[in-house]
């Protein structure tokens, strides 16, 4: 039971992790402009898309 419940904390905190990404916030933006923006954020920082 605890390997199941271990592997199931594993998945909550992957999907938590990529909810506060900016691969997340870039999915879900609600304008182009928006979208533009947070992908010149993640070049200035680095993170690749």
């Amino acid at each position: 039971m605890t390997r199941f419940r271990r592997a199931a904390q594993a998945r909550r905190q992957r999907r938590e992790e990529y909810r506060n990404s900016i691969h997340y916030a870039i999915a879900h933006a609600t304008s182009e402009r928006e979208r533009n923006d947070l992908t010149m954020l993640a070049g200035e920082q680095g993170v690749l898309l």
